[in-house]
Parts: C-alpha cells; structure tokens; sequence
C-alpha cells in the first residue's frame, strides 16, 4: 500500500507499507539507467540483493544504488514493512547546483553499494525524513524547500559511516558466475564453458543463479548486454556499434532482445530519429 508520493521533474518519491508482508513481491535483480535511488527501511526483514552479494538489512538502515547497479529486495519474514524510497534524476544534481555528489557518489569507494543506518549516523537524518514525509502529507510541496532537503540528505549520508561491509553476506558460488560474465560480456557465452571454468555442475549453478537473482544465467546476460548499449548509446554511439560492442552478434538479435524486454522497439523508447 502507497501510503504518500510526489513526483516533479527531477526526483520521486513514494511511501509504501505493507501490513501483511506475505503479500509483499519480491524484486528480481534490476537496475535504473539514470536514476540515484535511496531506499529507507522503517520496519521490516528484508534483504538487499546485489550482484556484490546480499546486504541484512535492520531497521533504519539506508541503502543507496547508483545509476546502472543492479539490485532487488527479498523478503525474509512476516513483520510489517515499512520503506520510504527517493528517485534522483541527474538532472537533479545540475538544478541544485551540487553536480559535485553525483561524482562523488558515482566514484568514491563509498559506494558499491552503500548501507548506513539512520539512527547510528551523527545526523539527525531520521527527523529530516520525517519532516520530509510531513511536507508531502501536508501538500507543503514546494520544489525548492524539497529539493534543499534531499540535498541536505545527500549531504548526510556521504558523510555518516559506511556499514555495508559489514552487512554484506557473498554467495562465492554466484559472485563467481557474475564476476565470469562481467569479463566476457563481450564474448560467446556459454553456459557449459561457464560451469567448466568455475568447476561447477551446470544444473546446480543454472538453479541456484535463478534463485539469487530472479535471472536465468541467459537473461541476465542479456540484461547487462541491454544496460551496455544504453551506456554506449548515451555516449554518442549509434545503436547498431553498441548492439556490437555489447555483445550482441547483430544488430536484429539487440532489436528482438530489446523488444521482448521493453516491449517496444529501442528508437521509440531512446527517443533514437
């Protein structure tokens, strides 16, 4: 249940709480192209997964997934859940004059991904979220008043201490599959060669990948073949040497994968003329 949402130009926002968590989805790997996101769980037993591994989340903790990095919740309980989610365009960052945290978050070791938790911050982030959750509820949706909170957001959890290592849990046997097809991404994949390097029987490792990550091993191939063109394709290269570049064997193999991903054909969906 969404209990309160805003939505301008440059950043979202949503509430959501779900009394009964058994009808609480679980979200399959994924990512956001262009978009910071910055998850707070209230209440809940949840998990954060990662292609790094998967971070125990307590109460009050924040976990924060750069553009282009993929990560799902998983349920492990029946507790209530309570989580407040900030979508940041990096159109944000420019308008608010603070381009300077994008680069900082995009490249600092800080992130990769990032867990702090609220209460344990020297900040008081808790009570800046609240007030941010007030504004909302009240309809005191000024822009500017917004946006100079989450910037004051930014601010705090850049400087309040980075938990995830110690919060982050690695499946060595799945870390090594990802790690695999990241450094051949561009190259015939195979899932027999793929078992045979990592000394691995192939059934075990298709059921287990698809268990951690909502992907069979060749979709999520696909996936972060589908994630490299949309970085190239931002970078001024044309659809076609991207397609090739990612992986891809043609251009028409790019355009039905994009299809039966998006469900549309990738020049109305990229704006490509």
């Amino acid at each position: 249940m969404q209990l309160s949402s805003f939505v301008n130009e440059h950043f979202s926002y949503y509430h959501e709480f779900h009394e009964d968590f058994a009808k609480m989805i679980d979200h399959k790997l994924h990512y956001h192209s262009d978009l910071l996101e910055i998850t707070y769980i209230m209440r809940g037993d949840v998990r954060i997964r990662t292609e790094l591994g998967t971070y125990e989340i307590e109460p009050y903790d924040i976990f924060v997934a750069r553009p282009n990095e993929m990560h799902g919740i998983a349920r492990i309980g029946g507790t209530p859940y309570d989580r407040r989610n900030i979508y940041i365009k990096e159109s944000f960052f420019k308008a608010n004059r603070c381009e300077h945290y994008l680069t900082f978050l995009n490249e600092h070791a800080f992130i990769s991904s990032s867990v702090i938790n609220a209460k344990r911050s020297q900040f008081d982030i808790v009570g800046l979220i609240n007030s941010f959750e007030n504004c909302v509820r009240s309809g005191n949706t000024d822009d500017i008043l917004l946006e100079s909170m989450i910037v004051q957001y930014l601010y705090m959890i850049m400087h309040s201490g980075d938990e995830s290592s110690e919060k982050l849990k690695k499946n060595e046997k799945i870390n090594d599959v990802i790690m695999y097809i990241n450094e051949h991404i561009t190259e015939d994949i195979q899932l027999d060669r793929i078992a045979a390097e990592l000394y691995i029987n192939k059934q075990y490792m298709c059921k287990i990948f698809k268990k951690y990550t909502g992907f069979t091993i060749k979709n999520f191939i696909t996936e972060k073949r589908l994630q490299m063109v949309n970085e190239l394709y931002r970078q001024d290269i044309n659809l076609l040497e991207a397609s090739l570049r990612s992986g891809f064997k043609s251009y028409s193999s790019f355009y039905r994968a994009y299809i039966d991903r998006y469900g549309c054909a990738p020049q109305k969906r990229m704006g490509v003329s």
